[in-house]
């Protein structure tokens, strides 16, 4: 499916808040509700945008955050398949993706404590030890978002370098209680949930309902809704860029994190501890853009890099996104 201008100006709308209704948006963009509400069930229908997610602060809710890094060796495509759909089974994997090429997978793995990541691993290790050649471990300190920068049309285009859209691990974690925690689970599931829906699935009031959905948000539990785009069918790749640091080199690090606000393919940022320092997650158009994307990497951050792995991502097994049908998702925090 083509999209054109104004499935950019809809799409630009649903990065910065996919929360914004069809009303809010046609005044946003120029365009009438009507046509907002009919382009965008287009591209549901049509697979450009696959769904909605919250992008959830876990740490806030007292978790750690963990990426385990998977080397395996499947006899076959079957045995490659009950593999991802075991990680993607596990109520701790809050997100799983296949790569290609240094690692096979990338899960990043929500904990509250290093006994519950034990555990994940020893089951891991348990029924796939012939599978799994080799495993790293890396502690998640804190994430940055960026606006994915090639939907954005020109007239959204001052939105772009703003600021970063969301940074997760900071800040203290809010006291919530037992409905304020299902008001949550409600939302992470269907972050798109109306509120007789959340109503439904919590037995709140509508006012109470509101009250801590408010309170939600302003403390950074959950930093945005957003819509997952098929970047397959926008015509564009995406890699990750695994990058070990030499000593003493944290101030180059918040130069390059106020650079990549401006580079047009860095669509995330994570900080870890481990044998990586950073992860970059990199959305390109072609093997010359992220010619391009790694050049200006390396020349901000070359001199202090000891290690650095391109691995392209070739499918996403599990994300925090609801389907388009709204199908609720298992989450970590009951």
């Amino acid at each position: 499916m083509e999209i054109d201008g104004k499935d950019r100006e809809i799409l630009a709308a649903l990065d910065l808040d996919g929360r914004t209704g069809a009303n809010e948006m046609g005044k946003k963009t120029g365009i009438p509700k009507q046509v907002v509400r009919y382009r965008i069930k287009r591209m549901m229908k049509n697979g450009i945008i696959e769904g909605f997610y919250a992008t959830v602060d876990y740490r806030k809710l007292g978790f750690s955050i963990y990426n385990v890094l998977l080397k395996t060796s499947p006899s076959s495509e079957e045995k490659e398949r009950q593999f991802s759909d075991f990680l993607s089974g596990q109520k701790n994997a809050v997100y799983v993706i296949k790569l290609m090429g240094t690692w096979d997978y990338y899960v990043a793995v929500a904990v509250k404590n290093g006994s519950e990541l034990n555990t994940f691993l020893e089951n891991l290790k348990k029924r796939y030890a012939k599978s799994i050649i080799d495993y790293g471990i890396l502690n998640a300190i804190t994430d940055y978002a960026f606006p994915i920068k090639y939907v954005y049309p020109g007239k959204f285009s001052h939105l772009l370098f703003a600021d970063v859209m969301g940074e997760n691990g900071r800040g203290s974690a809010p006291e919530l209680d037992g409905k304020s925690l299902d008001v949550l689970k409600v939302l992470a599931a269907n972050p798109l949930a109306s509120a007789k829906e959340v109503m439904l699935g919590t037995k709140l009031s509508f006012g109470k309902i509101r009250s801590v959905t408010e309170r939600i948000f302003s403390s950074g539990v959950i930093t945005r809704i957003r819509p997952t785009i098929n970047l397959k069918k926008m015509g564009y790749l995406r890699f990750l860029v695994f990058m070990k640091f030499r000593p003493d080199s944290e101030k180059i690090c918040g130069d390059f994190i106020s650079m990549a606000k401006s580079n047009s393919s860095i669509v995330f940022i994570n900080r870890c501890i481990g044998q990586y320092d950073m992860i970059v997650d990199l959305n390109v158009k072609d093997t010359d853009a992220l010619r391009k994307a790694l050049f200006d990497i390396y020349g901000v951050l070359g001199d202090f890099l000891s290690k650095a792995d391109v691995i392209p991502v070739y499918e996403e097994i599990k994300t925090a996104a609801a389907s388009t049908e709204g199908k609720p998702k298992e989450f970590p925090f009951d």
